[in-house]
């Protein structure tokens, strides 16, 4: 029975033990990783031999000697890790069923993630069918690429984005897609209409604009498909078998010689080559009787056509060719059969090199040729594929195996040195050429038999072809990809795991993905970690919103937006504990005190689960809180062993402000922080006596409205409301209560109020609701202040320093949120508010998000939603005894930091900017005494990390380093000192040395172009940024220039002074004398400079700047211009479009005898007024008036009106 299930347990490990070398994406490292089929049965029989003590599993002694003995010389450290990894749930033990789950698992979810992630070509969610009037199987997809461009001008290679598709059936139907896969026409073989006969292959000849068809009647048809028309163009004929596959190949120089290959089912390859296809395939034919021209087969092997040349070569294979292809860069064709020993022929097209076979066992499916790699890539019914080098025909190069049915299909992608491969049983498969391993495993259910698959490496596309029409799309967006991104949506929280040295992040796509730290790579990945059923009957993932580890930090906890919360063994992707919530609101936040999962929300509750009691109902606590709970966090100051010492708190805060104090065991609470309201804790019995006292302050108020409206009802009643309400005034204040007169005055108050009756009620409720604007707005801010209004108090995080002692001027609690105000409490219960201090980085409308410390508690890091990361020196910051040497320490540790040697600006506020910084609540609330809790403890660093909102902050100890979360989808390592060190999930890891040593000036792209100067000064460790260097060397051109423009100034006056001395002496100077003076001049005026020690340099106003590194090709030097002279020019339009300029030179008309006798003599001449009066009267102008003659025109001007 042992062996039966030793050899079940092996088929089952068989397939994923052997292609986990493949397939795996982990470290190298990995114990797991030289786990073989061997070792695994040899660990299985030890299982069983070392299980001392009979309890069904080992213990960590028990696994080690087993793990020795199995795996070699190990150290221990590497299994106590694996041992911890296994033993998920900390039973201290390990069984064989948990181990062989555990290594299942593993290699699932990696070989789902090596199919999803960077490696991989497609995502299955990316697969959909196109709606197609295909009955029958398609037996060819083909591009047809444009080979010409706009001006008609051939192409010097395909361009793979410009063009469009046709798919064949076998029954003869031909349909046109366009390049964004809609159909455009649907065309039919006429010889096909006969049900007997089957289209075979089917090629585009595209310089030509025709498609080739081969048909079982032993016919191949050439149709043009460029205009609307499907037209037969040519046929050949009385072919001695039937063409199965063809190829064709054209030069893209000389479009006139193209290659022609034909494969039939007798074993023949016949070569059809063309010296002048441009005219037509066969010349000009022409044969009225059969329609298109007929071309004989023997004919063309006789030469009857000059321009086909064509060779038969004959008994080339023993089956059928089940493909040929054309290698343009070797001068060969390559054809395939099903036989052992021609299994593939490579023949020369010249006669020149020798022709041999690939001898492959069952023979070749298909092939296809990399030039990239110049290497063949075969699949056949042995369900193997191989790699071949052409001129190696005796041995593969390599074997790549994975498929369980016949290899059908072999497409090659060189961009990417991939092989897409398609089997007989649907399985599509991704390889990789270099490292031989399965980048993707998708199995194609609900579909047919695979018949034909068309790649196009441009648009990343794969068509898929059965009797229906289908595609998968790439599923890397190019934006993704230029950002340097961890996840495809933006990124809620990563954290740190020193147990194993990996840090593990989730987003809002419901993806967990555990990264190894040490080099940045993706160890495991898991997509719909939570998930519900959509309105389409879907699986969709929902965003996960906060997770945490258990206190082994052997397991995961997340919380998700639709309130599920689960429990990961995050190295295997296995969910251990589905807990029910039974809630339908967000989960906020979560945390593990002592065997506890606390659980808040939405619901505003906290929900106390006991860890791995998966059949015990939760303890739901008391609603205390009066809005959504934000972050909860917990303070347990006893060993782990003692958990009776002393009790355990935690910590829950809303969106109004309030943090709550509870005691974990219990479940109660103990008392409610606010820094809107005071700075000392608000106990349960102080909350209830507020609580009673403004119920009797009502109660008051009612009654004394009550007398009042007795005694004045029959006065006027606006003049009765206006009494009301100075009396309401004075009223709303209350003496204070004390607890023995508590119970005395309350009953006669109560029923004081109750005996007046509904009359009075009625007329109190009407003064109520005119009043309830100045009611809502005194009594609210007298009660809360302006702050807690508009809600702009909320706490988003909370953060309990675990290394300092509770003491009532001790601050354990650390809280920020609204407007980047961080404040620290003191959980003593005379403790309160220590302590408060604005860590964002815009004075006003900021937040901070995200919180951590190191495990002493001297830094605290901040985030804000800015993306900036602030680093605080809170080591004597709120603490009551500060230890002797800690200021040295702290001076010691400043030194490291860059930002404090860099004299970072303080902020200064314009007027207008403070009284915004003011109306935004920027400031501290009156009631936290801002006097006395405004402290800012020593800032260390500062720099810009994203540019959109850090969601979350994690402190690496061991290595000082910060994880940092934001919305743009990327998670970022940086030293604490702000070194970047790297984007997990970038295209090339770093390597363990970049944690130590500097790596150079590597910034985010994001932040090279939009940080600020102090950003970049911090992230290049002081050093000046390029833009700094950029503009110091403008600043040199610019006094280069000015100096160019002195001496040319100095040139210029001592040349005038030197003529105007020679005019002064009576010389004459020409013009060659003048330009001698001139060149003699600007040598001496040069000389003078020197003299002066000016020095300037030799420098033209024409700037190279493609020499420049900063200015760059496209610059251009500014040249400053004369402006010309504005011209103002006014003219004066009548009806006959006479313009007369006022800057024209004119004399002005006088009304004489003369002038009157001109201007008649040009109206008869031109017979101004009849043609007035005509338009007038056909057109309707003016309304029946004539037109202004010219005459009244200059009469008015004549007469000055």
């Amino acid at each position: 029975m042992a062996d039966e299930g030793r050899e079940s347990i092996s088929s089952r490990l068989k397939g994923p033990v052997l292609s986990a070398k493949g397939t795996r994406q982990g470290p190298p490292d990995d114990l797991d990783e030289g786990m073989t089929q061997e070792k695994l049965n040899q660990l299985h029989d030890l299982f069983e031999e070392m299980d001392e003590d009979g309890g069904g599993g080992l213990d960590i002694d028990e696994f080690k000697n087993a793990m020795r003995q199995t795996m070699g010389n190990i150290s221990d450290k590497e299994i106590e890790l694996i041992f911890m990894k296994v033993d998920a749930n900390c039973d201290g033990s390990v069984d064989w069923d948990e181990y062989l789950s555990y290594m299942l698992l593993e290699f699932q979810e990696k070989s789902q993630m090596s199919s999803i992630v960077e490696g991989g070509l497609f995502s299955p969610d990316s697969f959909r069918d196109l709606p197609s009037n295909h009955r029958d199987a398609i037996i060819k997809i083909l591009f047809v690429p444009n080979v010409t461009n706009s001006r008609g001008e051939m192409l010097k290679e395909i361009d793979y984005s410009n063009g469009r598709y046709i798919s064949a059936g076998r029954d003869g139907r031909v349909n046109f897609w366009s390049i964004e896969y809609q159909q455009q026409r649907s065309c039919f073989i006429d010889n096909l209409k006969d049900v007997s006969l089957w289209m075979t292959d089917m090629i585009c000849l595209p310089n030509i604009n025709m498609l080739a068809c081969a048909t079982t009647d032993r016919n191949i048809m050439f149709y043009d498909y460029a205009g609307s028309l499907f037209e037969k163009k040519y046929e050949i004929v009385q072919m001695p078998f039937s063409p199965l596959c063809m190829d064709y190949w054209f030069d893209f120089v000389d479009s006139k010689n193209a290659i022609f290959i034909i494969g039939d089912d007798g074993g023949n390859v016949s070569v059809v080559e063309f010296n002048d296809i441009a005219g037509g395939p066969f010349g000009q034919i022409q044969d009225k009787l059969r329609g298109a021209p007929q071309v004989v087969f023997r004919d063309l092997l006789k030469g009857k056509y000059p321009t086909a040349r064509t060779k038969m070569h004959q008994g080339i294979h023993r089956d059928w060719v089940n493909q040929v292809k054309y290698l343009h860069d070797i001068h060969c064709f390559v054809s395939c059969d099903c036989s052992n020993d021609k299994s593939m022929y490579l023949g020369d097209i010249l006669g020149k090199k020798a022709n041999y076979y690939f001898q492959i066992q069952k023979g070749v499916l298909c092939f296809d040729y990399c030039f990239h790699n110049n290497i063949l890539v075969t699949g056949g019914l042995d369900h193997n594929v191989r790699i071949w080098n052409p001129y190696m025909p005796k041995r593969a190069i390599a074997v790549l195996m994975g498929h369980l049915d016949a290899v059908t299909h072999v497409q090659v992608y060189s961009d990417r040195d991939q092989v897409i491969t398609v089997s007989k049983d649907r399985n599509l498969r991704v390889y990789d050429v270099h490292d031989h391993s399965c980048t993707l495993n998708f199995q194609l259910k609900n579909f047919s038999l695979i018949s034909s698959i068309s790649f196009n490496p441009k648009q990343k596309v794969l068509f898929v072809g059965s009797n229906e029409l289908a595609l998968f799309e790439n599923n890397q967006d190019e934006e993704l990809q230029q950002r340097q991104v961890s996840h495809e949506a933006p990124v809620t929280a990563a954290i740190y795991n020193s147990l194993f040295n990996v840090v593990v992040s989730a987003c809002q796509a419901s993806t967990i993905i555990c990264w190894n730290i040490t080099n940045g790579e993706k160890v495991i990945q898991f997509k719909k970690a939570h998930s519900q059923i959509s309105g389409d009957c879907e699986e969709v993932g929902v965003e996960i919103t906060c997770m945490q580890f258990d206190p082994s930090l052997r397991r995961l906890i997340t919380g998700a937006r639709n309130g599920s919360v689960k429990v990961w063994n995050f190295n295997n992707g296995a969910c251990l504990w589905d807990v029910e919530t039974d809630l339908d609101r967000e989960i906020t936040s979560l945390c593990c005190p002592r065997d506890r999962i606390l659980v808040t929300g939405w619901n505003r509750q906290v929900l106390a689960f006991v860890d791995g009691e998966e059949d015990l109902p939760p303890k739901i606590w008391d609603k205390k809180h009066k809005e959504d709970i934000l972050a909860v966090d917990f303070y347990d100051p006893a060993d782990e062993d003692d958990h009776q010492a002393d009790p355990c708190i935690v910590a829950t805060s809303s969106y109004d402000g309030d943090i709550i104090i509870w005691e974990m065991e219990t479940g109660h609470m103990l008392y409610r922080l606010n820094a809107n309201e005071g700075l000392k804790p608000q106990t349960y019995f102080k909350q209830k006596m507020s609580k009673i006292q403004s119920k009797l302050t009502s109660m008051s108020v009612l009654s004394k409205m009550s007398q009042d409206l007795a005694m004045q009802r029959s006065n006027d009643e606006k003049l009765q409301e206006q009494t009301i309400f100075n009396k309401l005034q004075g009223t709303l204040t209350l003496p204070q209560i004390t607890e023995n007169q508590l119970n005395v005055q309350t009953r006669p108050v109560i029923s004081s109020s109750v005996s007046e009756g509904d009359s009075l009620q009625s007329e109190v409720q009407k003064v109520k609701n005119r009043l309830g604007k100045f009611r809502s707005s005194a009594a609210s801010d007298e009660k809360l202040g302006a702050h807690a209004q508009e809600h702009h108090v909320a706490v988003d995080k909370l953060l309990f320093i675990h290394s300092r002692e509770e003491g009532k001027d001790t601050a354990q609690l650390f809280s920020s949120g609204a407007h980047g105000w961080v404040r620290a409490w003191s959980v003593h219960r005379d403790g309160g508010l220590l302590g408060q201090f604005h860590a964002a980085h815009k004075p006003y409308g900021e937040s901070v998000l995200a919180m951590c410390c190191d495990d002493l508690g001297d830094f605290l890091v901040t985030g804000d939603t800015q993306g900036y990361i602030k680093v605080w020196d809170i080591s004597e910051y709120c603490i009551e005894d500060v230890p002797e040497g800690s200021s040295a320490k702290r001076q010691e540790k400043a030194k490291s930091f860059v930002y404090t040697n860099l004299n970072p600006p303080q902020r200064q506020m314009s007027g207008s900017e403070k009284e915004r910084y003011e109306k935004q609540y920027a400031v501290p609330p009156p009631e936290s005494e801002p006097h006395k809790t405004h402290k800012i403890p020593p800032i260390l660093n500062s720099f810009r990390a994203h540019m959109k909102a850090v969601n979350s902050v994690s402190y690496c100890d061991e290595q000082d380093l910060l994880v940092t979360a934001s919305t743009d989808c990327s998670v970022r390592l940086w030293t604490v000192q702000g070194r970047f060190i790297g984007i997990f999930g970038q295209k090339n890891n770093w390597s363990p040395n970049d944690l130590e040593m500097s790596p150079g000036h590597r910034l985010p792209d994001d932040i090279r172009r939009e940080g600020s100067a102090m950003t970049l000064k911090v992230l290049n460790a002081g050093g000046n940024s390029r833009w700094v260097q950029s503009f110091k060397l403008f600043k040199a051109w610019r006094a280069r220039k000015k100096t160019l423009f002195m001496m040319s100034r100095m040139r210029l006056h001592a040349k005038a002074k030197k003529e105007q001395e020679r005019r002064a002496a009576g010389i004459d100077i020409d013009d060659e004398d003048a330009t001698k003076t001139a060149d003699t001049s600007d040598d001496m005026s040069e000389t003078h400079i020197q003299d002066r020690g000016l020095n300037p340099p030799v420098l033209t106003n024409d700037i190279d700047a493609s020499h420049s590194k900063y200015l760059g090709k496209t610059f251009k030097a500014p040249g400053k211009h004369r402006a010309m002279p504005k011209v103002t020019i006014k003219h004066i339009e009548n009806t006959c479009q006479v313009q007369v300029y006022p800057c024209l030179r004119f004399s002005d008309l006088t009304k004489t005898a003369s002038t009157m006798k001109t201007i008649s003599g040009i109206q008869q001449k031109y017979n101004l007024l009849s043609y007035n009066d005509r338009r007038a009267n056909n057109k309707g102008v003016g309304k029946g008036r004539p037109m202004r003659s010219m005459l009244d025109t200059v009469t008015e001007m004549m007469s000055g009106s």
